[in-house]
């Protein structure tokens, strides 16, 4: 039987050029990498946190996969949990201008790279405290 762990959640960022999920378990990973065929590899399941980039498919634009350790997420505080997932939201930042084949002006980059990390800390620490 899964758990709300389970289920990949997804960062709404309808002006961007790269779709950004967020999965806290192997299982969410699959589902949320399922569209993606061969180019995804095994949950990164021994890191505190992951970003995985993927290159478009026919039929979908191109992707990151946010992945977090929960058992080391937990015991993180909460200055420490914050940090990280600021940390990979620059890793995702990196790769929208990559993909869009321009930087976004220095504001625009720091207002998302604020936004995601509050969304991200805002759902994943409901988790935290499971």
């Amino acid at each position: 039987m899964g758990t709300r762990l389970d289920k990949p959640f997804y960062i709404g960022q309808g002006w961007t050029v790269v779709h950004l999920t967020v999965a806290l378990t192997e299982k969410a990973w699959k589902k949320a990498t399922k569209h993606l065929g061969e180019q995804v590899g095994p949950f990164p399941a021994d890191l505190h946190a992951s970003i995985t980039h993927f290159d478009p498919v026919p039929s979908y634009a191109a992707h990151s996969v946010m992945t977090f350790n929960m058992e080391w997420a937990k015991k993180a505080t909460k200055t420490q949990f914050a940090a990280i997932v600021a940390h990979e939201v620059m890793h995702y930042a990196q790769r929208v201008s990559e993909v869009q084949g321009a930087r976004l002006d220095t504001e625009s980059e720091a207002y998302m790279i604020q936004l995601i990390t509050l969304k991200v800390v805002e759902k994943i620490g409901r988790y935290r405290r499971e």
